[in-house]
Parts: structure tokens; C-alpha cells; sequence
């Protein structure tokens, strides 16, 4: 059976997600990444949806790498009068790279989440890369753009149609 990681927040997109990818056959582990000390309802909500979805559970402890590469970055910008966008460094820096581990970790090719986005390989230089949502006004490419080619290759994004 072909094993997924899920970053599963227990939001909607993220529970579509790993229902979608259940409904297709796919061995489900949703993780739980715990970015914040104070982050128990979203630890509930996403065990919660794993439960109901009867899918594997786990949580990833991310907040040292969270506060250093995230909130440090944003708050050093933000002083200097820049306006940051936190998630372009949280994707590539702290959820892919989590969520890689933990694929590599119980032998998962694949991994997946909740963007609106998809991914697609050139057939001549057999490359890897993000390409926009089929719906313009929910597209979140745009948050993925700096995930390389050892991510974008592993990476199902279900809620790109």
C-alpha cells in the first residue's frame, strides 16, 4: 500500500486532504506539527480529525526551529520596516523539512498537505515544480515557491482540482 505523511492541522484543508488521499488507497499518517508552547486545540482538532478518519497520528515537536527561523525573521523584518511573509520560510525551513523526516522515518514516499497548488515534472529536463491551482482565486502557489526539487517531487496536493 503506498504510505503518505499529511501535515494535518485539523483544519478543513488539511482534513479534505487526508480523507481524499484514504479514499484513494493511500496508508494515511496525519502529523500534527506543534509550532507554539500553547498550541493544545490544534494538537485536539488534528487528532480529533485522525480519529474520525481512522488514520495514523503523530505530532512533531517543531517550536525551537519555529521561534529561531520563523518568529525571529519576522520580527527582525518587521522592525526594520519590511513587511514579512512568514509562511516562505516556514514551508521549505521547518513543515516540508518536518514532514520529510517523518515520511523518510516510516518509509512514506509521499507526502501532502493542504495547498491549493500542484506540482508537475517537465518531460524533457524531467524537473520538478509547483504550478498554480486550478482555481486562480484559492491558488497558494505562490507559498510554495521556494521548495526544491527533493520536496516538490514527493509532494501530493489534492486540492489542487
Amino acid at each position: 500500500m503506498k504510505k503518505v505523511i499529511v501535515g494535518l492541522s485539523g483544519g478543513v484543508d488539511s482534513s479534505v486532504t487526508a480523507a481524499l488521499l484514504k479514499r484513494d488507497g493511500y496508508d494515511v499518517t496525519g502529523v500534527s506539527l506543534r509550532l507554539w508552547r500553547d498550541s493544545g486545540t490544534q494538537d485536539n482538532d488534528a487528532r480529533s480529525v485522525a480519529d474520525s478518519l481512522g488514520i495514523n497520528y503523530a505530532e512533531a515537536d517543531c517550536e525551537k526551529d519555529f521561534k529561531s527561523l520563523v518568529v525571529d525573521y519576522f520580527v527582525n523584518e518587521y522592525l526594520h520596516g519590511r513587511t514579512p511573509n512568514p509562511c516562505i520560510v516556514c514551508n521549505p525551513d521547518v513543515k516540508f523539512k518536518t514532514l520529510l523526516a517523518a515520511a523518510d522515518e516510516v518509509g512514506a514516499d509521499w507526502i501532502a498537505t493542504g495547498h491549493y497548488a500542484g506540482t508537475y515534472q517537465d518531460p524533457e529536463s524531467e524537473e520538478w515544480f509547483i504550478r498554480r491551482a486550478k482555481s486562480e482565486a484559492k491558488d497558494q502557489s505562490y507559498m510554495l515557491y521556494r521548495l526544491g526539487e527533493d520536496v516538490i517531487s514527493r509532494l501530493i496536493l489534492p486540492l489542487n482540482d
